[in-house]
């Protein structure tokens, strides 16, 4: 159990305790009890700790017990950020890949075929054969576009189970509200995000704290799930 402890100690120095006022140190006993939990999350800290964007930055401090726990949880995460009023979005977010093999392949599929069906449509005059031929070749897209929605549904059905389970439990407004669409890189974010560019500097302040804050909440839920798996 000392050793547990240490490794707790250690993980909290190291900076991998600190959004909404530290989601992770709030489940300490919890976490003490489950020692193989916490094991799992401190090599993920780790492995989280190490990544950077393209301009060299690590992962933001107030995003990053998010991406910790969403890998943990099943759901790759690629890109993220705690929200700024300086530069950037001024909302947190997070990006998760949806793709998988078969995505991939069936959306090079997919492309093909649509570039092949902009390439005849441009033709004049098409002959009834051809015509047929081009319809067949749109059936075709609609059928692969139709199979890629459903692999995306499914990949991404996990969290929105999360989100419709967290926000049964927990009211908020419209806002502050999370939500992911799917496409191959879903993000993560509120409603309200679409509005900041509307804001006035003291209000969008105000209100990204508001945004920060909720994911924060949802990001403490998320860690009871993965200590209750």
């Amino acid at each position: 159990m000392n050793k547990i402890k240490t490794i707790f100690c250690v993980l909290a120095i190291a900076g991998f305790v600190g959004q909404a006022e530290g989601a992770f140190i709030d489940h300490e006993q919890e976490f003490l009890q489950r020692p193989e939990k916490l094991a799992e999350w401190e090599s993920m800290s780790q492995q989280v700790n190490s990544w950077t964007d393209k301009l060299g930055k690590p992962v933001d401090e107030n995003i990053k017990e998010t991406v910790i726990v969403l890998n943990l949880l099943g759901l790759k995460t690629v890109r993220s950020c705690e929200g700024h009023l300086d530069s950037g979005c001024s909302y947190p977010w997070v990006d998760m890949d949806l793709s998988n093999p078969h995505f991939d392949e069936l959306s090079k599929k997919h492309d093909e075929l649509l570039m092949q069906i902009k390439s005849e449509a441009k033709k004049d005059n098409l002959s009834e054969s051809e015509q047929e031929a081009l319809n067949a070749l749109i059936q075709d897209r609609r059928a692969i576009a139709d199979e890629i929605d459903l692999l995306l549904h499914e990949k991404i059905d996990p969290i929105h189970q999360l989100f419709t389970n967290y926000y049964q439990e927990h009211s908020t407004s419209y806002e502050r509200t999370l939500y992911v669409l799917p496409f191959r890189l879903a993000r993560m974010r509120s409603l309200g995000s679409d509005f900041m560019g509307t804001l006035q500097s003291a209000e969008k302040a105000e209100k990204l704290q508001q945004l920060q804050d909720e994911m924060g909440k949802f990001t403490d839920y998320l860690i009871v799930q993965y200590l209750n798996r």
